[in-house]
């Protein structure tokens, strides 16, 4: 556990480095909002965002719809255990 601590600080060390750099010089950055990004990505940036949220929205009704019962029914192990005890699987 430490090991993963100890990595994650050495990957986030530069990044607030680099935010106190800009912060010195004054200026407020510039935000952008979703939008921007997807303007700024091109036209191939539409496809893409409709596509991943298509991908999360399958994901979660699988995870929420699926039990380990229809998958891995009683009668489907006792079959698998017959089989086991015979040596034919």
């Amino acid at each position: 556990m430490k090991l993963i601590f100890n990595l994650t600080g050495l990957i986030l060390l530069p990044a607030a480095l680099f935010a106190q750099d800009g912060a010195a010089g004054g200026a407020a950055p510039k935000t952008l909002s979703l939008w921007d990004l997807l303007q700024l990505g091109g036209w191939a940036m539409i496809p893409l965002a409709l596509l991943s949220i298509i991908a999360v929205m399958l994901i979660l009704v699988y995870l929420l719809t699926m039990r380990r019962g229809a998958v891995l029914s009683r009668n489907y192990m006792n079959t698998a255990d017959v089989l086991l005890k015979k040596g034919d699987l």
